[in-house]
């Protein structure tokens, strides 16, 4: 990551002062300021999205402090707006290709799904949206993308619902909208997809759409543990240690951390080593703490990278101390302390036999 766009993470930790009104900025800004305040906080971010991220950074196309201002206002004062069940795609739908197999994700639950426009299956409709998004089977064309994609969302189809979520919280398909996305992906959410619980949860967390609302938050993200999300354990971890939202809870929070770290989950690699680090809710130690962190900072979590660096920087600082009191105490020419203290106890011993041969109550050593 390149040190421009650290300085950018450290600008965006500072307070900001919200306007009474958020000032209008690109959507690809807004995304890019809320990217940017994920990865500050140790979120985990796909290297799709942070190779996007870097293209904005470079081309010095946002104003990031305003667009960060815009995103901190409106989770501030989140306004109430109302989306219909189904968004506002028109239909388009261009020339028939051949009808061919589609090999879909596991997770959509569409086995012998296939790329037909005239099929009235919502399987094979999220079959066309895949061909239609990627350029397979079919010629690449985004418009087609969203409507077989809205067609297969209105039938509640779970994986097709998230979709479009993600879709709106990224831009991929259609402009962004908080609302929407968070909409759609409660849909889905209440159907039992497991990665929709856990952005609903973080929706809530950071106020997305919705209020924030940590007890909603923790609601989904316990949900989402359930299925074995391991993005929502290191989430869950963090508020059950924090005690934010909920009872706080050092044990479940390291098992939680534990689990998905694990599991290569890096945020929840980087909480681990950072409880090893501070000694909360686990025995301190720093070997530990370490390989945890250099873990987490490899798997580009920016928050771990900082602490492993502060690590680095006190055990350097610890190590010159020490290495300052042996040469301070090598080079001196008088007794060392050793020494002291066995002059003293042979004087202190002498003075007690000298008073037992008077018969004083001494205790003497004859061979100290």
């Amino acid at each position: 990551m390149s040190t421009i766009f650290l300085l950018l993470l450290l600008q965006i930790a500072l307070p900001v002062k919200t306007a009474a009104t958020a000032p209008e900025v690109r959507p690809d800004c807004v995304r890019f300021a809320r990217m940017l305040s994920d990865i500050a906080r140790g979120a985990t971010v796909s290297p799709e999205n942070m190779t996007w991220a870097m293209k904005i950074e470079q081309a010095k196309s946002c104003n990031n402090q305003t667009s960060w201002r815009a995103v901190a206002d409106r989770r501030a004062t989140p306004q109430p707006t109302q989306v219909p069940s189904r968004a506002s795609s028109q239909p388009y739908v261009g020339a028939a290709g051949p009808r061919v197999p589609a090999f879909l994700p596991k997770t959509t639950n569409c086995v012998g799904a296939m790329v037909d426009e005239a099929s009235t299956r919502p399987c094979d409709w999220l079959a066309l949206h895949y061909a239609f998004s990627t350029g397979r089977a079919r010629q690449k064309d985004l418009k087609q993308a969203l409507y077989w994609l809205q067609k297969a969302a209105d039938t509640r189809h779970p994986s097709a619902e998230f979709l479009l979520g993600e879709a709106y919280e990224t831009g991929r398909l259609t402009p962004v909208n908080e609302v929407a996305s968070t909409r759609w992906l409660i849909r889905a959410a209440q159907q039992g997809h497991v990665e929709a619980q856990a952005s609903v949860g973080q929706s809530y967390y950071e106020g997305y759409g919705v209020p924030v609302d940590k007890s909603q938050a923790a609601g989904w993200f316990r949900r989402a543990v359930a299925g074995g999300d391991i993005g929502a354990m290191a989430m869950l971890g963090l508020m059950l240690e924090e005690g934010d939202g909920v009872p706080v809870n050092g044990t479940q929070a390291v098992a939680l951390y534990r689990t998905a770290a694990d599991r290569g989950q890096p945020a929840a690699q980087h909480f681990l080593g950072r409880a090893y680090l501070t000694g909360k809710h686990i025995s301190f130690d720093v070997a530990l703490a370490r390989s945890w962190l250099t873990k987490a900072a490899a798997g580009g979590q920016a928050g771990a990278q900082r602490d492993l660096a502060k690590l680095d920087t006190t055990q350097r600082q610890i190590a010159a101390e020490r290495a300052s009191i042996i040469r301070s105490a090598a080079s001196s020419n008088g007794p060392s302390l050793a020494d002291q203290v066995n002059e003293t106890n042979r004087r202190q011993n002498r003075e007690n036999c000298a008073a037992a041969a008077q018969g004083r109550n001494r205790v003497c050593n004859p061979n100290p």
